[in-house]
């Protein structure tokens, strides 16, 4: 398990204790577990509707921040939830840089054009 779901329950096993352990009658009881309940339904919806950018986060993607805008702003309509959790998804590719002869970029090389690891194409 992980810390969030420990601290869910660990905040609605004291709700129940504090509730059951006061002598209050049924109704003030049951308005704390009512409270109780919602607040870890909230808290539990969020962490659901911000698993893509959690997930962009924890694997150190690099546009994490754009995951975590369009998982804020347009989110709610599942598509941008659905696009913000393949985006944070996606498998990015490493960037490698060739040094040809210690200098880059490699002489004769234009802009436009990478060179190649030991001049083959």
């Amino acid at each position: 398990m992980n810390g969030f779901a420990i601290a869910i329950g660990a905040v609605f096993v004291d709700a129940l204790i504090v509730a059951a352990s006061l002598r209050w009658d049924a109704e003030k009881r049951d308005a704390v577990i009512t409270v109780a309940a919602i607040l870890i339904g909230i808290l539990v919806g969020l962490w659901i509707y911000f698993i893509p950018t959690l997930i962009a986060y924890r694997r150190g993607h690099r546009n994490k921040v754009g995951i975590f805008m369009l998982n804020l702003f347009l989110g709610w309509p599942l598509i941008g939830w659905v696009g913000a959790l393949i985006w944070a998804l996606h498998v990015e590719k490493p960037v490698v840089h060739i040094a040809v002869e210690g200098r880059w970029p490699a002489p004769g090389v234009n802009v436009g054009q990478w060179p190649t690891i030991g001049g083959q194409k």
